[in-house]
């Protein structure tokens, strides 16, 4: 694997070490180019600043990385992630690398179980996509495992927050629902996105608390992020889900036809 780190290409992988403090950012390539580029350069800004991060390298210097690493590599189509962090050690640092697609990318509906593992409480960092989600990675590393595509976790309260590593929707008598921002889930860009789309096809979209039970008693339930668009669940636990079912199928198609893949 060729990857940048601080700046320099070098060959071998590039991961943050354990325990850093900072913040990183998962993209789709499609075709050689990042999809959602700018939205990701934001939320990763944003997030620097989050954690103090001054030394973060710049859309420009990112993107510049990028291409190099995709004509070196010949990878066009894959993950693009690149992250910024500091240790007491060696201050900050930052990296970037391309990965094929990753076996939960095909395009097939997932199987999805209930952790029971409840989510820490809400820290200043919940809004970034920070490193130091190791419930979340632990989560879904289990649930994989035991031949999962995903896991939906919840709080201590028991409201539904996210996927180990996407936005989760409901759907309840075609109406959409999505748990708020205010309890904890990762501000999604395919989630924002999603949530427009639907709006747009007047179909009712509700930001709001969402509770394990009504996610097990949902009519559909679609999990959303950059790498994979919107992909509906056919299995939660024991019971079968249609997959997709109508109200997936239109925002699928809807975003198909804005965004050319889904």
């Amino acid at each position: 694997m060729r990857a940048f780190r601080n700046g320099r290409l070098m060959d071998g992988p590039v991961d943050e070490p354990a325990g850093a403090r900072g913040v990183f950012e998962t993209v789709l390539l499609r075709a050689g180019e990042p999809v959602f580029y700018i939205e990701h350069v934001d939320r990763f800004v944003a997030g620097c600043a989050r954690f103090g991060l001054v030394r973060a390298p710049a859309a420009s210097a990112l993107a510049a990385a990028a291409a190099e690493l995709v004509g070196q590599t010949g990878l066009r189509d894959g993950v693009l992630r690149w992250s910024a962090w500091s240790t007491p050690e060696a201050g900050e640092e930052w990296a970037l690398r391309i990965e094929p697609p990753r076996p939960h990318m095909r395009a097939t509906p997932w199987r999805v179980t209930i952790s029971p593992v409840a989510l820490p409480p809400l820290g200043p960092e919940t809004a970034a996509k920070h490193l130091g989600r190791a419930a979340w990675r632990a989560a879904l590393a289990g649930a994989r495992a035991a031949g999962w595509d995903e896991v939906l976790l919840a709080d201590g309260a028991g409201r539904v927050v996210e996927g180990g590593g996407t936005n989760i929707f409901l759907v309840r008598n075609g109406q959409l629902a999505t748990p708020a921002l205010g309890d904890g889930p990762l501000p999604g860009i395919v989630r924002a996105k999603a949530i427009a789309l639907a709006r747009m096809l007047g179909v009712p979209v509700a930001e709001r608390a969402v509770t394990v039970p009504e996610a097990q008693a949902a009519d559909e339930l679609i999990f959303t992020n950059s790498l994979v668009g919107l992909r509906p669940a056919a299995r939660v636990d024991g019971r079968n889900l249609p997959a997709p079912g109508p109200v997936t199928l239109r925002l699928q198609e809807a975003w198909r036809q804005r965004y050319g893949w889904v």
